[in-house]
């Protein structure tokens, strides 16, 4: 199986390294992730500069641009082949709910998912008193060996994706769909003209059956996404619309 590993922290992050090594001794992988940091990029590609590659090792890459940009680079010119699996992380810090919408980490595994390689994107939930510790990544390691086996064996359904987030010492594993996560004093004003975007994770709605509620209880969260996000129960509420707006 060959597999191509990113994510949003950086070539240098200890989750994806950490992956790297889990993963080296039995797959055949590739490493391609941001030259630096690049969280809350999305599934935002480069378009007005030329991107720049920097070869670590023969399977380590270095790209200054987003995780999207690195899927792409990955898949159209450091691959001979399409990889069989698509795993975006470990990242240090959770993506539940909303996140997802403002996430490289899942971005990248969006963009696998568009171009047919069953794709997963992984998180850490438990960011506080230095927990990422070499205990977090070895229960990080194991799910996610765990899950390429299951994948190995039993395929992967098209047009999907999965969002991993992992809580320190997980009691289990739900599958899940994706809760709300709400943000505060996301817009601060640091002076006259000068504002910064940031924001504190305030209230949850993390009713049962969400991801937001299995991290709360203490389980890995596993949420299907997928790629077409029309809201087909709307579509006849709105087909009335078509003879009503001027054209």
């Amino acid at each position: 199986m060959k597999i191509l590993l990113t994510n949003d922290d950086g070539v240098n992050a200890k989750g994806i390294r950490t992956l790297y090594e889990a993963l080296s001794p039995n797959y055949d992988v590739i490493l391609v992730a941001p030259s630096k940091e690049k969280n809350a990029t999305s599934h935002s590609i480069t378009l007005r500069r030329p991107l720049k590659v920097k070869e670590l090792s023969p399977d380590i890459i270095s790209v200054n641009g987003t995780p999207t940009d690195c899927v792409m680079l990955a898949i159209y010119n450091f691959t001979k082949e399409i990889p069989d699996l698509l795993i975006s992380g470990i990242n240090h810090g959770p993506n539940l709910g909303d996140d997802v919408a403002y996430s490289g980490t899942v971005g990248a595994a969006l963009e696998g998912a568009m171009l047919g390689i069953p794709s997963l994107a992984i998180s850490f939930t438990d960011e506080k008193e230095g927990i990422i510790s070499k205990h977090y990544f070895k229960q990080g390691k194991e799910v996610v060996l765990s899950l390429v086996s299951l994948i190995e064996k039993n395929g992967f359904p098209p047009n999907i994706f999965l969002n991993i987030n992992i809580p320190y010492n997980p009691d289990g594993v739900k599958i899940t769909k994706l809760g709300r996560r709400i943000y505060n004093n996301v817009v601060k004003s640091r002076g006259r003209g000068i504002y910064v975007i940031a924001g504190t994770p305030g209230e949850t709605e993390g009713e049962t059956g969400t991801d937001i509620s299995a991290i709360e209880k203490g389980y890995v969260s596993i949420t299907p996404l997928k790629i077409d996000i029309t809201a087909y129960e709307t579509v006849k509420t709105f087909k009335d619309w078509e003879k009503l707006i001027r054209v």
